[in-house]
């Protein structure tokens, strides 16, 4: 698959911003994420919209979309004043996710103690792609352990390449990164091309003898991450807070012909941005850039349709948080999310690997907790409450369920659509 590879190394960071807790994670059963039990690290108290290295200027345009997040102020996409960007993040009240220099590259161990005291600095970047670049784990066990003796407490953020899905393995071996213990946050990058990269089903794994529930590929990334290995060699963070990264503008990066790949749909964002949620992210990190590290670049491409799905994303999520009973996704006192119940779609037999939507999938029948194709869904209780998450992945049919485990016969979804049932009003759509 071709990818957009961010081949800066970002600098050192800190720790737990929610401190942690003792004990080893335990494995998550396939149908099961039991986030607030099991996790040994805890996220962040509120559902990340982050963006990626923006300019100053364009705060104001990503407070409105409703991103509440900005990550790092500079790489080798954009250079960039870091105390401007700092200054503009503070009255645009973007929370920060920053980098720091560390030994790795630079030869200076910590810069960011300062950070300590600032309550928008909610964690520290350690390390970009390190199944591509580097170091090993052990360098950055000692990073951050140097980090914590300082008096840091606040996350590290770790993100890796899209090998977490076993596609493109390096010769860095993405498996020795399984569970890393320097990581408290972790990120993949794994971006849904239009036509091409959107969906993961069937032989689209088979050299990895990976035949399991359809879903998107950026879900499936997330998945892989948070609950656990659905096929061999796969980066596992068992309850952890993990995040996705999308794309908003075109991916220029490995496109034929010298031309961007077309723009993923608003339709298309919607779908990726739910399955996400539905597989366990913490949050989603907006990746803006068109023609990266060209002379011409442009750090938002970012247009009026995709400004409005992100719009849509944000006001179901706010519905999510202001619940009766509380955040639906994320455990507020803690941190990370609430544990949660998996309905993976059914599991999809041959298909067409890389051409959709010429091929698509065959499914077979469902087991255990599996719903019906083409829905994917999670069941989260929240005190006496429980409610139901459910997305028709479909991007241009409307699909209709019926699962008598939720009592729902006939429900009809446009494509692409997502609601949410509350078991005590099983009927009633609260995104309606």
């Amino acid at each position: 698959m071709k990818k957009l590879n961010r081949r800066s190394v970002l600098k050192v960071a800190a720790p737990l911003f929610f401190p942690s807790i003792a004990g080893a994670a335990s494995s998550l059963d396939t149908n099961s994420s039991g986030a607030s039990a099991l996790a040994t690290k805890l996220g962040p108290k509120f559902f990340v919209m982050g963006a990626w290295c923006q300019d100053p200027s364009s705060m104001p345009k990503w407070s409105a979309r409703g991103i509440n997040t900005q990550f790092t102020e500079t790489d080798d996409f954009a250079g960039g004043d870091g105390p401007a960007w700092r200054r503009a993040c503070h009255l645009n009240n973007q929370r920060m996710v920053l980098k720091a220099t560390h030994a790795y590259d630079r030869g200076v161990s910590n810069t960011h103690l300062a950070d300590e005291s600032d309550p928008l600095v909610i964690a520290h970047i350690l390390y970009d792609e390190p199944d591509l670049n580097g170091p090993s784990p052990e360098v950055m066990k000692a990073e951050v352990a140097a980090a914590r003796a300082l008096g840091n407490t606040k996350p590290f953020f770790v993100n890796f390449r899209n090998q977490v899905t076993g596609i493109g393995y390096t010769s860095l071996n993405p498996g020795q990164f399984v569970n890393l213990e320097a990581a408290d946050w972790v990120s993949s990058d794994n971006y849904a091309y239009q036509g091409q990269d959107v969906y993961a089903f069937g032989d689209r794994y088979a050299d990895d003898g990976f035949i399991g529930p359809f879903t998107t590929m950026s879900g499936h990334a997330a998945r892989v991450l948070y609950a656990g290995p659905l096929h061999k060699a796969a980066i596992t963070y068992p309850g952890r807070a993990t995040f996705q990264f999308l794309a908003t503008g075109r991916i220029y990066d490995g496109a034929p012909g010298g031309s961007p790949w077309p723009r993923m749909t608003a339709l298309q964002y919607g779908i990726q941005a739910w399955s996400c949620i539905i597989n366990g992210v913490s949050g989603l990190i907006h990746f803006a850039h068109y023609r990266a590290g060209s002379p011409d670049q442009i750090s938002d491409d970012t247009d009026r349709v995709m400004d409005g799905a992100i719009a849509q994303l944000v006001a179901k999520v706010a519905i999510l948080e202001r619940q009766p009973g509380g955040n639906v996704l994320m455990d507020t006192a803690r941190g990370g999310r609430r544990s949660f119940t998996w309905r993976p779609c059914a599991n999809s037999e041959g298909g067409g690997q890389w051409a959709w939507p010429a091929n698509q999938p065959n499914f077979g029948s469902t087991s255990g907790l599996q719903l019906p194709p083409w829905f994917e869904g999670a069941e989260i209780s929240v005190g006496a409450e429980t409610y139901r998450l459910v997305l028709n992945l479909h991007d241009s049919l409307a699909k209709t369920l019926a699962d008598k485990r939720w009592g729902m016969t006939d429900v009809t979804f446009a494509p692409g659509e997502v609601k949410c049932f509350k078991a005590s009003a099983p009927s009633v759509d609260i995104f309606a």
